[in-house]
Order: C-alpha cells, then sequence, then structure tokens
C-alpha cells in the first residue's frame, strides 16, 4: 500500500519522532542496563497491545527491536491503519548518553522510506526498555 499524507504523518506520530542532536561514537557502553538484545513491545502510553495510538488511527498489534553492541538497532512495527495492516520500521545506530541512551536513524512505511532524520531517547531502568516518545512506548524482554 502505498504511503498516503495521512499515514505518512500517523505513523510519524506514532514513532514519537523528537528532535536532539549528538556524535557520540555508536554502542557506546550503556550504564544503567543493557540495551543489548532483542526487546518486544508491550504498551504505547501505558495501554496494553492491541491498542490505538492517540491522535493516530492507527492500531499497533506488536513490534520488536534489536540492538547490536556494536551501536546499530532495528525497530519493527506491526499496525494497521484505514483497514489495511501496515509496517513501520526503523534503522540506524545508538549511542549512550549517560543514564540514557539516543536513537538515530531512518524509517520506512511498507518499505518506503518514510524519515530520514528519526531520533529518540530512552532508558533502561529494571530491565524495561523506555523508549521517550509520545505517548512512552515500553519494551520489554522477550519470554
Amino acid at each position: 500500500m502505498p504511503a498516503t499524507p495521512r499515514v505518512a504523518l500517523s505513523a510519524l506520530l506514532l514513532l514519537g519522532v523528537s528532535a536532539c542532536g549528538g556524535s557520540e561514537e555508536p554502542g557506546s557502553s550503556y550504564q544503567q542496563g543493557s540495551i543489548v538484545g532483542p526487546w518486544t513491545i508491550t504498551a504505547i502510553g501505558g495501554a496494553p497491545l492491541p491498542t490505538v495510538v492517540p491522535n493516530t488511527g492507527i492500531t499497533l498489534f506488536s513490534g520488536t527491536a534489536s540492538f547490536v553492541e556494536a551501536g546499530t538497532f532495528i525497530i519493527t512495527y506491526n499496525a494497521a491503519m484505514d483497514g489495511h495492516n501496515i509496517v513501520i520500521q526503523v534503522k540506524g545506530t545508538w549511542v549512550a548518553d549517560g543514564a540514557t541512551f539516543r536513537l538515530f536513524g531512518a524509517s520506512t512505511l511498507d518499505g518506503e522510506p518514510l524519515e530520514r532524520g528519526y531520533t529518540n531517547t530512552g532508558a533502561v531502568p529494571d530491565h524495561i526498555l523506555t523508549l521517550h516518545a509520545s505517548p512512552a512506548e515500553t519494551w520489554e524482554r522477550p519470554s
């Protein structure tokens, strides 16, 4: 399904794009818990999945993330909008930033470029990954 402006805008809202900069080396050690490894999204804004992402019309069914020690990551969201299944994917690099980490990358919607300057921040307190999106995303290790 081609990305319509409405779908693209909604997908950007889902990803909670936030502006931040930096030039640290990818994969710098993370001090408050290890981000490295696989993750599964469990909630958006405190609501368990599946859930409608506020103000987007997107129903999020699932998501997976994988962070590699060398400083790269891939996040995949499986969702639906307007009765169509969509896949939003973000690939890029991560860097440590004190007690948090930062993500830098590009996103696609059903394989089509969506946004090149994706940035976000997060933390891993108590072995739960939180992406500081709006609404916040909660990720846990798969069981």
